[in-house]
């Protein structure tokens, strides 16, 4: 996919800008906000689970590339409304970790039968439900939730 690519680009972008931003001073304002503000928050609401990547001060444009990388993707599903919005931003940390402790493949896979599992899901609800779509019920006469 397309943001293990941007990942690894916004990892070039954030130490460059880091640089540019103090860094060559020795302290870069991108690294101080990861390492101190950022990272920490985004380590908790990950209950810990990319530690290795959100809190390590030896590698924190990693932690910081995740975080945006992530943040790119988040606002790629805003058209899904604030619901959509965070449940975004949740699995892009979730695909995040499984890229990181699985492989790229293992995350592909998974997001595809997420894909599929809503896809299903918002067809039984919408289209076979016959309190939401009172039609289909009738047309099929066979099927009928209550």
């Amino acid at each position: 996919y397309y943001r293990w690519f941007i990942f690894l680009v916004n990892i070039i972008f954030i130490k460059t800008i880091n640089f540019w931003v103090f860094g060559w001073m020795g302290f870069g304002i991108w690294e101080f906000a990861h390492n101190y503000i950022f990272g920490p928050i985004c380590n908790l609401m990950t209950l810990g689970y990319l530690q290795n990547y959100l809190v390590n001060k030896e590698l924190w444009f990693v932690g910081a590339s995740i975080l945006t990388t992530n943040i790119l993707f988040r606002d790629g599903h805003s058209y899904q409304g604030y619901i959509g919005w965070i449940n975004s931003w949740c699995l892009g940390i979730l695909f995040f970790w499984v890229t990181l402790n699985y492989g790229l493949l293992a995350a592909i896979f998974s997001h595809s039968i997420y894909n599929i599992v809503v896809t299903i899901a918002d067809y039984l609800s919408l289209y076979l439900h016959p309190r939401l779509n009172p039609i289909i019920p009738e047309m099929i006469g066979w099927i009928y939730f209550d």
